[in-house]
Parts: C-alpha cells; structure tokens; sequence
C-alpha cells in the first residue's frame, strides 16, 4: 500500500548533549525544560512552529498538547520519556494517543541516520504492535517495556505521523462495517473521495430510492415472473429475494436499519402461515424497507395493519368480549414490552427509575394488557386480490376492520389516556399507538436497541441519552425520524472516536449473518447461475439465525442477554452471544471455510454444483507476500484491529503453503481472519 506522508514529528532519546542515554549502565534523565531540549536535537523539525518553543504544531497535536502551548509535561500534552527498572527498559506514553496519528518506536545502535529498526508502533489509542522479533517489548500500563539489547548504547526516538492512504482507509471500513452490511473495496474509496465526511455519506444513502425486495425480486431472471411463475411452497426464494438486496443493494444504510428493526418488531416463519409464498413476505419485509429511514411511528402503524401480523400474533379476526370470550391480548402485550414502551419505566439514559422502596417501576399491568386488547378488535383480510399469489386470503394489503367484531366501549391506557366510546377501529389503534409512540419509554428503548444492532452493545448512558433526544425530536419538531436516529447513531463521538477502540466494555460481537456477509460483499459473490437466483440455503441450524427464521417474538437473542463469567460479573450485556455455542462456532465456520474455498456450494447452499464464488484475483496477486495479504486483508475486513498474535499466526499458516499457491494462500488467509477475534469483534 502507497502511504503518502504529509505530517511527522521526532522525539529522539539520544546519547548526546542534553538527551537521553539509555544504555546496559548508563541513564541520564529527561531534563526539565523539555521545549528548550526538544529544540536542540539537530534535525529536529523546526516549520510550523508558532509559539517558537522548537517542537512543530503537528508533534504537539500528536502528544496532546494544544500546538500553540510549549509541550511542557507538567503542563500541557504528555511528552513521553524513557526510564529504566531491573534490567529492562520502560517508554513511558500516558496519554493515549490521536486516533488519526500513528506513532513509531525506533531504535538503532550507532548514530547513523538511515538504520532505525521499529521497534513497535500503534495507530491512535490502539495497543502497540511489536514488530522486530529481536526485541522483546511488552504493554505495561501505560508503559511500553522492552529489554535491552546486548551491546553497546542504544538511541531510541518515537516518531510520529499521519497518512491519510493508512488512516483514513480504516476508519471508512470502520464506519462501512457498522452502517452496511460490510465494506465494498468501491465504497471504502466513495468515502475517501468525501474526505470522510461521513454525515455527507449519509445523507447521500438517505436520499437513495428504496430497494424493496420486491422490486429486488422482479429484477432476478429466475425470480422475474413471480408469483405466478414460482412454485408455492419453496421457502429459500424470500431468502434469494433478502441476500440480492443485502449483497448488491444501493440502499446499504436502509437495507442495514431495516435488518435491525426487523429485530425489535419480530415477525418469522414459527407460528406463520404460508413459509414459502414468496409475494407476501416480501411484501412485508418492504415495510421495514420503506420506514427504515422514515419515521418509527409511521412503521408501528404499517405493520399493526399488516395481515401477516395480524396472524402471527394472532389479533387478525379478534372480536370483542362476548360471554365467556374475550379479545386475544397477545398482540396488546408484544406491541407494548417489544415494540415500544418494555418492562420497565426508564430514564432517558436507559437507566431504570425507582420508587420510593428501590423497586423498578413497571410500565404497564395486566389490566393495562387487558383494555389495550380490547383497541385491537375488529380487524379482518383484506378482499382477495387476484394479481398476488395466494388468490384465497390477501396476506398483503392492510387488514381491513369489521365494526361489528370491534369493542366501542372506552378504554384508559396505560398513560391515562382515555379512549372515548363509541370509537371505530382504526380511530382506536391509531389513538392507542399514538400514546405509546409519544411514551417517554420509547425513545430510549428503540434507540439503545438500534445501537446495538449497529455500534455497540453496551452504550454509555450519555451516548444512549444523546441519541433518545434526537428520537424525541430531530431538531425539527418532528418524533421519531429513523434517518436522524442512524445519523445520531452513527455519528456520535463514541461510534466515530479511536479512543473506544482499546475499550474492553465497548464494541460488538458481530452477528455470523453479517460477518458472512461482509466477506461476500467485500470479494464481490455473485450467482452464476443462468437465472441469477442466490440459492443459499437455510442458515439457522449453522448461524442460529437468518432471514424470517426468529424462532420466536422474542428475536434470536435478547437485548439485555449477558453470558456467565465476566461479562455478566461487571453487568455488561453481550446479546450476540447467546447463539454463540461450541455447535454453533463451529458450523458457522464450516459455512465460512466452504464459502471461501468452493462458494455457493453444497452441504450449506441450495442446489448442485459450485453456483457462484469469491472474487479474490486481487488478492492473489499479493499472495507471494504473506505479511502484505495479511495486512491488505486486515484492512479490508478489520480496519485494522487484527492484534499481532492474530497477524503472526495467520501469516505464519500462510508461509506454509508454497508461493506459487497464490489462491491456496488467499484462501487459507481469509479462513483464518474469519475466527479472529478482531474480525469477529466490532469496536
């Protein structure tokens, strides 16, 4: 990779003048008067230097320091020095580090100035990486210690600096891997032409028409004709539907929202009718699609109208009390403990209000379930449409209402709220999820699970209280806008700051749907059959979720899940991990491996024969390198948050194939990134 350097900075631990000496008996602290002393290394950089203390602006910006202060360590910036303990030799570096500036320990042996030897370097707050193997250097804290080397004196210098080929290349994955379904080497260059304004990205995506499945679905050769052409009862055709969309759609930010509130407003197969009709599931998936950068509210109506719905949780011909029978109130409680308002009452940072005793304050009760069931009465098919594929019973078109099933008596809600009798239905359900919609409940609730869907699963209540506000309002008045939550998501300083990326209770463990994802979109896997279908079969005993297949109302794992261990020991919550098993981690690699090496193949993909595979020529051609494919492939995939044990040993499983296996070594290479934990883990 061509680095174009346009900023850099020394500081040289030297054994002349006023310097360092760091030798196997000698050590001459760092004088006091840093500036005066930085100024009098020869070479030292000397431009851009306003407050004419000897160190340029760039090297003060690099240390912490404002550029027009001294960088005096009792003052400003924290200058790093060098000190030593039992034989082995500590660089201290308290401050962190700039996440747009890498920093460079170099060593040498004699005072000739073309041999420096790295010693390790690291990108902004990032953990140092050792790079030269005759030296041993450990991370202590806030110190880098390495033993010294045998010999004479040493010179050591840090160096600092910027390029912008390097830095800014993983910072576009970075946010491509949280607002896609993973980066395009295309998408990764789009974001480099913006200069990484990312909020312009983002307005361009929202701006992007949406690409609805069944628009994606009438583009498909194989799929073009539907319903009439495609047989009932083939459940992967929704899934070819979903994948060409998630693959190859412009639309990456909506396809990304839709996929996460798809996950909050559950709806799968178990407890379905009609698992492979392919019209209407499509149909329905195409509600997510059109709000997914609209408005919460808006979708909240959409899907409390849609027949499919209506069945699953089963309020679709519910009919007021009569007798011994009452209104289901299935639907009452899912809309208002998984759509909405949850269990609990809640601050706007997600932290939980108390009463008077310590106890959480519920947010509803039975007989709050109880009369919000009684609003959802009345509601029948729509009339048979003959242009959709189920001729018998319209599962597509809004549920229309028969008033003479539908309770007109009043009705308080779980705000107060009084809904007056004598209502018809529509005015009722629009009324009661209004209240829960404007429920201060609801803003902090969707929006830490957006977040976790796409940041991190454990944000801080500032981050989480940030983007609550901008769902209560957009800056416009306006409740709910989605494209402005994602913008806020998306945009927050902890989503976008280096600093949470050394974090441990920051991050995410990546769904396998989108890891999968991400590789296939990143090497380009495109369907070689002649009609273009993406056969890939049913994933769930493998990834313990796919498209349409929530096992339950409940999504494939839950929001505030926390495995057993330490995790759970410091109330963190990781909600991916619970379909992350020994079957699971293993199947879910067997998918990658075979992904990898023979495509869209047999045992996990639909069909006979290879149906279509990975473009990796480009790779191939860095492959007689086994240290630059790791690295290109880092990048691409990881923004670079491979650590050096995971680097080492993937390089070192490439070097035992033979140069001359360039796709061998491609392959083996991309296997192994795919289970390392800076792949798999998104900070």
């Amino acid at each position: 990779m061509q680095r174009k350097r346009f900023r850099r900075g020394v500081l040289l631990l030297a054994t002349t003048g006023a310097a360092l000496c760091l030798s196997a008996n000698q050590y001459e602290a760092l004088p006091l008067n840093y500036p005066e002393w930085k100024a009098q290394i020869p070479g030292a950089p000397t431009t851009e230097d306003p407050d004419a203390d000897g160190a340029t602006s760039f090297y003060e910006y690099a240390l912490g320091a404002a550029p027009a202060d001294a960088v005096d360590p009792g003052k400003s910036g924290n200058s790093p020095y060098l000190s030593t303990t039992t034989g082995d030799a500590l660089l201290h570096f308290d401050f962190p580090g700039r996440q747009d500036v890498v920093y460079i320990f170099e060593s040498r042996t004699d005072l000739s100035p073309n041999e420096w030897t790295t010693l390790a370097w690291k990108l902004g707050p990032t953990p140092w990486q050792v790079t030269d193997t005759n030296a041993t250097l450990t991370q202590d804290g806030n110190f880098l210690r390495f033993q010294q080397y045998a010999g004479s004196a040493q010179i050591f210098r840090l160096r600092v600096e910027t390029s912008p080929t390097l830095l800014n290349k993983a910072q576009a994955v970075r946010f491509l891997r949280q607002a896609t379904f993973g980066p395009t080497p295309a998408e990764v260059e789009e974001l480099l032409e913006l200069n990484l304004h990312f909020e312009d990205w983002l307005d361009a995506q929202i701006a992007q028409p949406v690409s609805s499945l069944t628009d994606t679905a009438a583009a498909i050769p194989g799929l073009a004709g539907f319903p009439r052409s495609f047989p009932l009862g083939n459940r992967h055709a929704k899934g070819a539907a979903w994948f060409e969309a998630a693959l190859n759609a412009p639309d990456q930010l909506r396809q990304r929202m839709a996929w996460a509130l798809s996950q909050i407003i559950v709806l799968g197969e178990e407890g379905s009718a009609n698992r492979g009709n392919l019209d209407e599931w499509l149909h329905y998936y195409d509600l997510y699609l059109k709000n997914a950068l609209g408005n919460y509210r808006d979708l909240l109506q959409d899907v409390t109208r849609s027949p499919k719905m209506g069945r699953y949780l089963t309020y679709l011909n519910n009919q007021k009390e009569r007798g011994t029978r009452k209104p289901d109130e299935n639907y009452a409680r899912e809309v208002m403990q998984l759509f909405t308002i949850g269990l609990w009452e809640l601050n706007r940072d997600g932290s939980i209000k108390t009463d008077t005793e310590g106890e959480p304050i519920p947010t509803y009760d039975n007989d709050d379930i109880t009369e919000l069931a009684r609003v959802f009465t009345g509601f029948v098919y729509a009339p048979d449409n003959p242009d959709y594929e189920d001729t018998d019973q319209n599962w597509i078109d809004p549920m229309h209402t028969n008033e003479n099933r539908h309770d007109t008596g009043s009705k308080t809600l779980v705000d107060g709220t009084v809904l007056p009798a004598g209502q018809d239905t529509l005015t009722d359900v629009t009324q009661a999820l209004d209240a829960l919609f404007e429920h201060p409940n609801t803003a902090p609730f969707v929006s830490l699970r957006l977040i976790q869907r796409l940041t991190c699963s454990n944000p801080s209540p500032q981050y989480l209280d940030r983007v609550a506000a901008v769902f209560e309002d957009d800056g416009t008045g306006t409740r709910g806008n989605l494209a402005a939550v994602a913008k806020a998501i998306l945009l927050d300083p902890e989503a976008r700051s280096g600093a949470y990326l050394v974090d441990p209770t920051r991050g995410k463990l990546r769904e396998p749907l989108i890891r999968f994802l991400q590789i296939s979109r990143a090497f380009e896997l495109k369907s070689s059959r002649n009609d273009k279908v993406l056969y890939i079969a049913d994933l769930q005993n493998q990834f313990a979720q796919f498209p349409f297949r929530s096992p339950t109302v409940f999504n494939f794992y839950e929001p505030d899940f926390a495995p057993a261990g330490e995790l759970r020991d410091q109330e963190l919550t990781a909600p991916e991990f619970q379909i992350l098993d020994d079957s699971s981690g293993i199947l879910s690699f067997g998918v990658m491996q075979r992904l990898v090496t023979k495509g869209l193949s047999q045992p996990f993909m639909t069909g006979s024969g290879s149906q279509g595979s990975l473009d990796l020529a480009y790779e191939q051609s860095l492959a007689s390198d086994a240290s630059a494919l790791v690295a290109h492939l880092n990048l691409l995939l990881a923004n670079n948050a491979l650590n050096e044990t995971e680097i080492n040993a993937i390089v070192t499983a490439v070097e035992g194939l033979a140069p001359s296996q360039a796709r061998e070594r491609v392959e083996r290479a991309l296997v192994l990134l795919s289970i390392a934990p800076g792949f798999n883990i998104l900070q």
